[in-house]
């Protein structure tokens, strides 16, 4: 059996069932550790090793810690796969410094790793939470749009620059063999696609056309323009499921007055204003004057934001 020999120099070991703690005095142990190593003027030291010596540890565990001493000098851990250096923010590897990581694939591969990507490996990868072709309202203007995301403005990109959000849209929103466009989402809201035959409730759906103007019906990537649907019940009580309507306004009767043969014969009588109903069926029109109220558009309440698209 091989004799294990401790030496302690002004420290007391304390152990219990759990804990074994190391102090300079006497201490309670952390009931979460199973080794407790208290100081005040002190450090606790790692293996030291060099480089050839750290890759001739053989299957090493998971978690393993050492001190790298030359090369390039750093704490080193095995992640189960490779060891990842723990550098501060001053340290680089040079082969690293103008090769800056796309997502946490591309970094920690068992070299040196630079501070784009040591954040890269600090954050969630956003790739595989929010995937390419996803649109979100934006609150800031277009300089603060993050990174990993374009402006929904009918921009065309060649299909090399962005492949992911190539695939995933495609032209559906315009472009050729080799571009792409984003949705051209300025001044309008989003709609749900709506492509039921038997109970659509988008009913312009068949109208609806591409960014070109051309009719395509109800498909990812069309738009609609503005339309202000005629009420569902007309002005004089009676229903209609269709949107016909009736108006009732006055106008003033014409009177022929015979006798002179003059032009004031036929004069229009400002006394007797008649009561008159417009067809609900058919299409018909009319002049009116506003003398107050109304608007270019119609329109619910809205805020303005940018919306843009991950790719």
């Amino acid at each position: 059996m091989r004799k294990l020999t401790f030496i302690f120099l002004f420290t007391t070991l304390i152990t219990t069932a759990q804990t074994v703690v190391i102090s300079e005095a006497e201490a309670d142990p952390d009931a979460s550790s199973i080794l407790d190593v208290q100081s005040s003027s002190k450090g606790m030291l790692v293996p030291r090793m060099t480089q050839d010596q750290r890759e001739l540890i053989s299957s090493p565990a998971t978690g393993l810690l050492v001190y790298q001493t030359d090369e390039v000098a750093a704490f080193y851990f095995f992640n189960g796969v490779s060891w990842i250096p723990l550098l501060d923010g001053n340290e680089e590897d040079p082969s690293f410094s103008t090769s800056e990581a796309n997502n946490i694939s591309d970094a920690g591969s068992g070299a040196v790793i630079t501070e784009d990507e040591r954040r890269i490996l600090q954050r969630v990868d956003t790739l595989s939470l929010v995937p390419p072709g996803t649109i979100m309202p934006f609150a800031g203007p277009v300089g603060n749009i993050p990174a990993g995301w374009l402006l929904c403005d009918g921009q065309a990109y060649a299909n090399a620059t962005y492949p992911e959000l190539s695939a995933a849209i495609g032209t559906f929103w315009g472009g050729s063999s080799d571009i792409f466009n984003v949705p051209d989402l300025r001044g309008h809201f989003l709609r749900g696609l709506d492509d039921r035959d038997a109970e659509n409730d988008d009913l312009g759906a068949s109208e609806r056309v591409d960014v070109n103007g051309n009719t395509v019906g109800a498909v990812v990537g069309s738009y609609q323009g503005e339309a202000t649907k005629l009420p569902s019940t007309n002005f004089t009580g009676s229903t209609s499921t269709n949107g016909a309507h009736t108006h009732t306004y006055k106008f003033d009767a014409f009177e022929h007055r015979a006798g002179t043969g003059n032009s004031n014969d036929n004069v229009f009588d400002n006394d007797n204003n008649t009561n008159a109903t417009t067809s609900s069926a058919g299409n018909h029109s009319h002049t009116v004057t506003i003398t107050g109220g109304g608007d270019q558009e119609t329109r619910p309440k809205n805020a303005s934001v940018n919306y843009i698209i991950k790719y």
